[in-house]
């Protein structure tokens, strides 16, 4: 099938207006005015809310993302606030979407992990698919496929699971990512099976949206097998049924995609056609990603076709573009083609000039497609480094039974030659005159001795079927406790949540085993944000599970109760915690926690300190000081009457605030094998306060390798530091 030029301008004739999609959703609002009315007209805080995600909605399919963005936070804001937590996760996971398609996936994952925990908490398993499905779409670009694969086919089971048409029907979209992962990692044969399935099941239910989709991914994987002419037939089944649905994001994905394919079969004027269309439509709906990659390859056809004043203008164009939303694989294109032509024109100073900036972001390229490798691998080595240590932990035991049981054999082997040597000196003695009789007790010696090296060798099986189920039992327990790691990490707060609040803020969390009984907890509440760090009875398993309840109590008393005097809410926090352990027999009266909480009021670097055992650490230009909590622990019944202090601060831009575990001071190591010590744990972050945040991280954990050296680690450790 061949499409002609003249379809692909058709949607142009209406004086250059894009189509805009149906909004079906929407048909009791025919216009943005009758949104603006019925917001006007609303009265409840819950109709408002749920007008501000409407309007949201509408921006964005008519492809104004920023008004959408603005919307959807409002939406979220009065959704915390009513609570509505239906509403809070759908504005959660809309901005995510959103930040997803502006190619910033940090933030988007930040929104979608949010979305998903509410969505966990109301059982909503359909939309809990939908953001797996979200992040799964982030780790494609993002190019973690590892993590792509492992999220899809948690969602393909999940659909399994659901025999219905509609189940089957969501597949398409899931099949697409895998299909589009195993594109980026050259595995081409996988590749078209999981696309290929994608479009039948796209045509069984007669989705043409998701047809489209799935063809537009196919066509790229014909693209780079270089398979041009298959890839521009399935680029234009995808087109002609984006034209039918007036999809004018496809629309333009599409003619970029026609675009490159005619120039890499070397029919520039095709080419060039459909990228200046395509660029028309990349403008309309303000996607810089897809104008940017357009004017980079228009410039690299006008310098085919020796327009070099046009090329370097598209290509300049592009640079600042890319430069602008950091796309590095484009400006290297860019660089590349621009260094060529100014040789070729014989420029050689801007020649080299380009070169150079060709080779800086080639390196760049390169770091980051190192560092991904090294990520999406750091999982399974972790894995296979584990199962070795089980498996020489394994050999080992299984040496010394053996060395222990050949031992026993030989002790055995041993007594009976003595006592084979003082029958044989009894026979000679008595001249042969018992020689019967001792033939008797030298067979019943021999039954005797076969019947010890059967028990023995009875004994042995035994030990080695014990010592295989208890390698069974260590593997077992092994893997529960990295899953209950798993759970522990998705409960609480990540560096991600702290660095949207302080951009110049650290954490350096080192646990003693797989699960750790530290842990910090940060939220904000208007210009306030609320950071906690907490040290928990024991470490391990028993620390973990007080990690969370901790946790669980923290969001109860500061997100649900809104109590927000920090010294009342340790009082709560000790009152709710003593509460729920008296429930349990085993409950002892030294269970309990540190903790230390600090209320920053970000407009004027105002503190409020509360600490349990737990001291504050600030630094400024002059120097470091330090202000001690209470003495009386959270939870633990040996003190009575406690009361906790509030204590006030005025910081100032720049100063450095520190809250730790005792983890690091009470760490062994050095020449003498003695604690580190509080003294120097307070020396080392009066050293590294004057330092940029990276530095500080750096040294505080050399510090820690050298010290503890060989030494097994003692506790938990924790540090968390933030620059105002």
């Amino acid at each position: 099938m061949v499409l002609l030029p003249v379809i692909v301008f058709a949607f142009e004739d209406k004086n250059d207006s894009l189509p805009q999609p149906t909004i079906d959703k929407y048909t009791i609002y025919e216009d943005l005015e009758h949104l603006d009315n019925a917001l006007n007209e609303a009265t409840q805080k819950n109709n408002i809310a749920h007008l501000f995600y409407d309007k949201a909605d509408y921006f964005y399919y008519q492809y104004n993302k920023d008004s959408a963005l603005h919307y959807y936070n409002k939406a979220l804001a009065l959704s915390k606030e009513i609570p509505l937590d239906s509403l809070m996760a759908a504005s959660y996971y809309s901005i995510g979407h959103i930040y997803y398609e502006i190619d910033d996936y940090d933030t988007a994952m930040f929104y979608a992990k949010k979305a998903g925990k509410i969505f966990q908490f109301l059982a909503d398993s359909s939309m809990l698919i939908k953001v797996k499905e979200l992040e799964a779409e982030i780790y494609n670009y993002e190019g973690k496929n590892q993590k792509a694969i492992n999220v899809c086919i948690e969602i393909i089971k999940y659909y399994e699971a659901h025999e219905d048409a509609n189940s089957k029907s969501e597949l398409v979209n899931v099949y697409n990512i895998i299909g589009n992962v195993f594109i980026n990692l050259g595995a081409y044969v996988k590749s078209e099976k999981y696309l290929t399935d994608a479009i039948d099941l796209a045509k069984k239910y007669n989705n043409k949206y998701d047809l489209s989709v799935s063809y537009a991914s196919l066509g790229n994987l014909y693209y780079e097998q270089k398979n041009y002419s298959r890839a521009k037939e399935i680029f234009e089944s995808s087109f002609e049924l984006d034209i039918e649905l007036q999809d004018s994001l496809g629309i333009g994905f599409n003619l970029f995609s026609l675009g490159k394919t005619y120039l890499s079969m070397d029919s520039f004027e095709l080419a060039l056609n459909y990228l200046d269309s395509g660029l028309k439509v990349a403008r309309r709906i303000g996607d810089k990603d897809l104008e940017c990659n357009i004017l980079a390859h228009m410039g690299s056809c006008l310098v085919k076709t020796r327009k070099y004043k046009e090329a370097t203008d598209k290509l300049n164009q592009a640079e600042n573009i890319a430069i602008d939303i950091g796309a590095l694989p484009i400006l290297q294109m860019v660089y590349n083609h621009l260094s060529r032509y100014y040789e070729s024109t014989g420029k050689i100073e801007k020649a080299l000039h380009y070169l150079k900036k060709y080779n800086r972001v080639s390196t760049q390229i390169k770091k980051q497609e190192d560092a991904r490798k090294i990520a999406e691998i750091e999982s399974v080595y972790e894995l296979t480094e584990k199962e070795k240590e089980i498996e020489l932990l394994k050999k080992e035991n299984k040496i010394q039974e053996l060395l222990a049981e050949n031992r026993k054999i030989t002790i055995i082997e041993l007594l009976a030659i003595a006592s084979l040597i003082f029958v044989i000196s009894v026979v000679l003695y008595s001249r042969n005159r018992l020689k019967t009789r001792s033939n008797k007790i030298l067979e019943k010696q021999k039954e005797e001795l076969n019947d010890q090296k059967e028990k023995i060798e009875k004994q042995k099986n035994e030990i080695q079927n014990k010592s295989v189920k208890l390698s069974e039992i260590n593997y077992q327990l092994t893997a529960s406790i990295e899953y209950a790691k798993k759970i522990q990490t998705s409960l609480f707060a990540d560096v991600q949540e702290l660095k949207i609040i302080f951009p110049q803020s650290f954490v350096v969390n080192k646990p003693k085993d797989i699960i750790s009984g530290d842990f910090y907890w940060i939220n904000a509440v208007g210009d306030k944000a609320y950071l906690a760090v907490v040290d928990c009875t024991g470490h391990g398993v028993p620390g973990a599970f007080m990690t969370i309840l901790a946790n669980s109590l923290l969001n109860q008393i500061i997100l649900e109760n809104k109590v927000i005097s920090p010294e009342t809410i340790l009082s709560l926090l000790d009152i709710k915690l003593k509460q729920n352990l008296l429930h349990h027999s085993e409950y002892l009266s030294s269970d309990g926690m540190d903790i230390a909480i600090c209320v920053i009021n970000k407009s004027n670097n105002q503190v409020e300190f509360v600490g349990a055992h737990i001291a504050l650490y600030y630094a400024n230009n002059k120097g470091l000081k330090q202000i001690k909590g209470d003495r009386f622990p959270i939870g633990s019944a040996y003190y009575e009457n406690k009361k906790y202090t509030r204590q006030h601060l005025q910081l100032h831009s720049g100063d450095m605030i520190y809250l730790a575990s005792d983890g690091f001071p009470d760490q062994f190591g050095g020449k003498d094998d003695k604690k580190f010590l509080r003294v120097n744990f307070k020396r080392l972050l009066e050293k590294i306060s004057v330092l940029q945040v990276p530095a500080q991280i750096k040294i505080l954990e050399e510090t820690l390798h050298e010290w503890k050296g060989e030494q097994p680690q003692t506790d938990d450790i924790l540090v968390v530091g933030i620059k105002l």
